[in-house]
Order: structure tokens, then sequence, then C-alpha cells
């Protein structure tokens, strides 16, 4: 092993952007995005944002989360969408989209 690889795998190492997103992959499980949903607290308020969620085909899985009130999202290979586009989504399923973080 060189000095080089051996620094770089000492505990504490690793570079802010490393550690960044490690969270970020911790956080979302593997998502792309995270639409925060205003007002998203039980089943019965998931259900119109999962039915227009799966009918979206560049989605490829999404888990609503209650705790956090955040829709985690994972697009199909090679797709995205952009802010504004799921944003639609949450408003047309009658709630306020509070912004996306982006993994």
């Amino acid at each position: 092993m060189s000095a080089e690889e051996a620094e770089a795998s000492e505990p504490g190492s690793e570079t802010l952007d490393e550690v960044a997103d490690g969270a970020a992959a911790e956080l979302f499980g593997g998502a792309d995005a995270g639409v925060q949903v205003h007002g998203l607290v039980c089943q019965f308020c998931a259900s119109g944002i999962e039915r227009l969620m799966g009918r979206e085909s560049r989605i490829d899985t999404f888990d609503v989360s209650f705790d956090d009130s955040i829709v985690y999202v994972t697009f199909v290979e090679g797709e995205t969408m952009n802010e504004q586009q799921l944003a639609r989504i949450i408003r047309r399923a009658g709630y306020e989209c509070a912004g996306v973080i982006w993994r």
C-alpha cells in the first residue's frame, strides 16, 4: 500500500465532498431527490401523491416519509425531472411543495 493510499484510508481523511456524498446517500437511501411536502402527515395525504407519482414514466420508485414530510424519488436510468415538474405533481395532488433536495 502506498503512503497516499494509507493516508486516504485513515478515518477523517475524507474530503468535504466525500463526506457530503456519504451523508446524502445515507439520508436518501439511494433516491435521487427528496420532495418536501407541506401537510404530508398520513396515508390519506400520501394516496393522491402516490397515485400521480405512479403514473409518471420517468419515476422508477418513490417512498413517502411521514416523519420528515418528504417523498424520496428515484428516477428511471437516464431520466430526470426538474424541480418545477416534481412540484407540479405535488400541487396536482392538492399539496404545496416546500422544495426539492437533490442528491
